[in-house]
């Protein structure tokens, strides 16, 4: 069967799990030809654009690198892959807006970044005693405003984390032993942009769609669109079967969007819901995708579903007897480093659009 070339640009490339050695570090590692192709040097800041944006140190890994437990991944119908990317732990939380967004595709471009005067750094642990905590662990990290610094041990459990807040000066930042490091348990400040289904109360008017496409595997439906004072909600339902591929029955089928205006523009979006029912043959879900406010004099914006993603779950954890209590059986998820094969995933791809006429919302 021939492949098709993947018609996506140049810096584009999919996400796979991190190495279990960068668990704690913020980089991201690309194929040596891809950085070169790219014009991006060992060492240098990225940019790296999934479903959230954060920055990251790009590293290089050899030509066709693989470890033994890379997942499998299916593409119907079949098309030359994406080339890979391998996060760190951090930089991986920082991508991806829940930690179900897994192998989603992503771009990446290089940025400007200036050494961090002073900073920031919101605790997520209301009892953080900065007295024990080394900085030194925060040195050579390339940060931006509003991104997570989650330090994990080997079981992913937190063991301290950081929101990032104001920096000096603005924009991407590297953190060295000369930054102004401010350390705070407050809550950290609310985001500009909020996509919260409970932000969005003053409706304003509906515009009908009725759009819907057919593929082999599913039926997507787009009925509405809803625009509100405080953003917009669209509406996306899906149902469909798994084809031949019976080893992925019963799994949760999860959606990537891009929502742009007429000038291109993206907007920053979330994908909110994914409630439905799945079987052995047949699944039906919906989702409801919420942006902020649009501007009042805009013509119309483009809803683009770039795939859909099912993916296998992961084995059922271990049962052991609690060594407290000989009496009770516990459940142990297995360690990072010790996942033997991540499971499979079937990605099923297309540029489905949908254009939705606003006329400066009149």
């Amino acid at each position: 069967m021939t492949l098709h070339k993947n018609t996506s640009v140049e810096n584009r490339f999919r996400i796979y799990p991190p190495l279990p050695g960068d668990l704690k570090s913020n980089v991201i590692k690309l194929e040596k030809s891809k950085m070169t192709q790219l014009g991006i040097k060992t060492g240098e800041v990225v940019r790296v654009k999934g479903t959230s944006s954060t920055c990251a140190t790009c590293l290089p890994l050899e030509d066709n690198f693989e470890v033994p437990n890379d997942p499998k991944i299916i593409y119907v119908p079949e098309i030359l892959p994406l080339p890979q990317s391998r996060p760190g732990g951090i930089t991986m939380e920082n991508i991806a807006k829940s930690s179900g967004q897994g192998l989603i595709s992503v771009e990446i471009e290089k940025t400007k970044s200036s050494i961090v005067r002073k900073i920031t750094l919101y605790s997520v642990n209301p009892e953080f005693d900065k007295s024990k905590f080394d900085n030194s662990m925060l040195y050579g990290m390339a940060v931006c405003k509003g991104n997570k610094i989650f330090f994990r041990d080997p079981d992913f459990q937190l063991k301290s984390g950081f929101i990032v807040g104001e920096m000096e000066p603005e924009g991407v930042g590297i953190i060295d032993s000369d930054s102004d490091i401010e350390f705070s348990n407050c809550k950290p400040p609310t985001k500009q942009h909020r996509s919260n289904r409970t932000d969005l109360k003053n409706l304003k008017k509906v515009i009908a769609l009725s759009k819907q496409f057919e593929t082999e595997l599913v039926t997507i439906t787009v009925p509405s669109i809803e625009i509100y004072d405080e953003g917009i909600r669209i509406y996306l339902y899906m149902r469909g079967t798994y084809g031949n591929r019976m080893e992925f029955a019963n799994s949760h089928p999860s959606v990537d969007v891009l929502l742009k205006d007429v000038k291109g523009n993206t907007f920053d979006i979330t994908v909110n819901g994914g409630g439905g029912s799945s079987g052995p043959m047949e699944f039906e879900y919906k989702w409801n995708i919420i942006s902020g406010p649009i501007q009042k004099d805009s013509q119309s914006l483009t809803l683009t579903i770039t795939e859909i993603r099912f993916q296998q779950s992961f084995s059922s954890p271990e049962m052991r007897r609690d060594v407290r209590n000989p009496a009770k059986f516990v459940t142990r998820h297995p360690k990072y480093s010790e996942i033997e094969k991540f499971p499979s995933i079937m990605i099923h791809h297309g540029r489905w659009e949908v254009k939705v006429p606003l006329d400066g919302q009149k």
